[in-house]
């Protein structure tokens, strides 16, 4: 949004303060090469992008383990609550105890599977890993733009800090 709604500001200064068709055609070429610069679609910004693709792909990884991880738990605790309500019917007939017929419904463990845990780890490791490349990058670029996005990526120091608690 930032990179259009400002382009779109300048193009249309260019346009009302343009003389002839020249200078709206050269007006009309910066304004698309200023779009394909800041979205970092430029031969220039491909380690930035390679990077932010990293990024985001880490992202929905993390996200996938941690959509079965929510899966899991909310089966485990779709079966407890199975569970209790069969307990609290056969207590409210005074049969104590599960029937024969539901020997499927032991009372579950309410734990995570810890390969489901060493993923999230894992995949939280290698986001962290990313982001931080992709920091790193953003920060030593030429193009002010970046090294603002950057230093907006971590205003409240959270990256930062975490980074010099980790060392």
């Amino acid at each position: 949004f930032e990179v259009l709604e400002c382009s779109w500001t300048q193009l249309s200064s260019d346009m009302a303060s343009a003389r002839d068709l020249n200078q709206l055609i050269s007006s009309h070429e910066r304004y698309v090469d200023s779009i394909l610069e800041r979205a970092l679609l430029t031969e220039e910004s491909e380690g930035e992008r390679r990077q932010l693709d990293k990024v985001f792909h880490a992202i929905l990884e993390t996200c996938a383990v941690q959509e079965q991880l929510c899966e899991y738990a909310e089966l485990q605790l779709e079966r407890h609550r199975v569970l209790v309500r069969k307990e609290e019917e056969a207590a409210a007939r005074q049969q104590w105890g599960l029937d024969d017929d539901d020997d499927d419904l032991e009372r579950p463990q309410l734990s995570i599977p810890l390969d489901l845990v060493a993923r999230l780890k894992v995949k939280g490791s290698e986001f962290k890993g990313c982001f931080e490349t992709m920091r790193e990058l953003l920060g030593s670029t030429p193009r002010a733009d970046l090294r603002s996005l950057n230093f907006r990526l971590d205003f409240s120091h959270f990256y930062t800090d975490f980074a010099c608690d980790a060392a």
